[in-house]
């Protein structure tokens, strides 16, 4: 996490709260900068889904 967050250029705490589900309306601004990092669609990131 702390490397995406150093990639993307977003906080690292922010990233965090979103995984535990404490944050649950990330901006676009926010999402548009993890795909790009991650190499994926901002719809990608939305799903519910759990993967395993």
């Amino acid at each position: 996490m702390t490397e995406l967050g150093r990639l993307a250029d977003v906080s690292k705490s922010y990233l965090s709260q979103l995984e535990r589900g404490l944050q649950t309306n990330p901006s676009l601004q926010f999402l548009v900068k993890v795909s790009k990092t991650l190499e994926t669609s901002i719809d990608f990131l939305l799903q519910d889904k759990e993967y395993k």
